[in-house]
């Protein structure tokens, strides 16, 4: 394990690298490039024991202070408690390793947290998504006119504008209190999947302040080769576990909204894996899962309504192939890039 330079950072930066070797060396670079004192972050990296990523963080660690871990394993939470347990700063922010970060991400963060009165303890961003290579341009990307649209909320405060409020979505969007984490290793340990949305759950049943801000601070990448049905349905079944994990585990708070949260989640990638054809996960008829996804308001946006379309023409047995769901997927993605 590498040293770092920082001894009392205030954000521990997580690098976890999954399976992207040609873009970890750029997700890195967005961290290095943070308009910040360089003595307020600290960069703990997690990526396999072997692989061109590794390689090349070691290369970067010989003149950058980074902390390298390793887990060949793909579970989201193992990853991220290896860096969570070796920390030191009081935030958590973290950055996958397919994404990146406007070069004012943590400046923009530290004001946010130093200037609101409230005792905030999670942060989420507004994530942009560009495809492949084509990263978007820092400079214009971040809108100076919603500089101060930022919501704080709590658990109770939540339901008045979920739509607006929720931000389960994008952990490279995410910065976090480590205090939090305090009694939730052990279901972070177990975590296959669906890792923002237990960073937001976490963060709700706290019953302390959270905020969105609607500044772009953090780029998510769409790859522009389809995924593999194979990859997808894994994908999926991860996500899965994770938000069955969260729901039995986080029962015992008081958590004003959090099944609907999870309904959500559950149902959208319960319909997904029908329109890849692998129904084993679910026992509800076509019918019951259309209604729960309708009856949900996280539910009502384009992406689901056309999402529900496609559940029930394949349920009619119309011969609805997989490719149609990934286009519908490509079409999607076009439409959030150009918001």
């Amino acid at each position: 394990m590498e040293s770092n330079g920082a001894a009392h950072p205030l954000f521990t930066v997580v690098l976890i690298s999954y399976r992207h070797d040609n873009y970890c060396g750029e997700a890195l670079e967005s961290i290095l490039n943070q308009d910040i004192n360089r003595d307020l972050f600290e960069i703990i990296a997690v990526a396999k024991s072997t692989g061109a990523a590794t390689e090349m963080l070691k290369e970067k660690s010989r003149t950058v202070p980074i902390r390298i871990l390793t887990h060949d394993g793909f579970h989201q939470g193992t990853k991220l408690k290896l860096a969570i347990d070796a920390a030191k700063g009081s935030w958590i922010s973290i950055l996958e390793d397919d994404d990146l970060w406007h070069p004012l991400k943590l400046s923009r963060v530290l004001k946010l947290i130093s200037s609101c009165e409230d005792d905030i303890v999670y942060v989420h961003d507004k994530p942009r998504p560009f495809v492949g290579d084509d990263a978007p341009d820092p400079d214009p990307v971040l809108r100076e006119t919603d500089s101060n649209s930022c919501f704080v909320f709590d658990c109770q405060s939540f339901w008045k504008t979920p739509r607006i409020n929720l931000c389960d979505h994008n952990a490279s969007s995410v910065t976090i209190k480590r205090e939090l984490f305090t009694e939730e290793m052990g279901m972070l340990q177990n975590l296959e999947g669906g890792l923002d949305t237990f960073l937001f759950a976490v963060a709700l049943a706290s019953g302390r302040k959270l905020a969105r801000t609607r500044e772009l601070l953090a780029f998510f990448r769409i790859s522009k080769e389809v995924p593999s049905r194979s990859y997808t349905i894994g994908n999926l079944k991860r996500q899965l576990q994770g938000f069955r994990l969260i729901r039995e585990r986080m029962g015992k708070y008081p958590v004003p909204g959090l099944d609907s949260i999870l309904d959500y989640r559950m149902n959208t990638n319960l319909m997904k894996l029908a329109l890849l054809g692998n129904s084993e996960e679910t026992a509800e008829s076509p019918i019951t899962l259309v209604r729960s996804i309708l009856s949900n308001p996280l539910s009502r946006s384009i992406e689901n309504i056309t999402l529900v379309l496609l559940f029930l023409i394949r349920s009619m047995n119309r011969g609805l192939s997989e490719k149609v769901y990934f286009l519908a997927s490509s079409l999607e993605a076009k439409r959030r890039r150009s918001i």
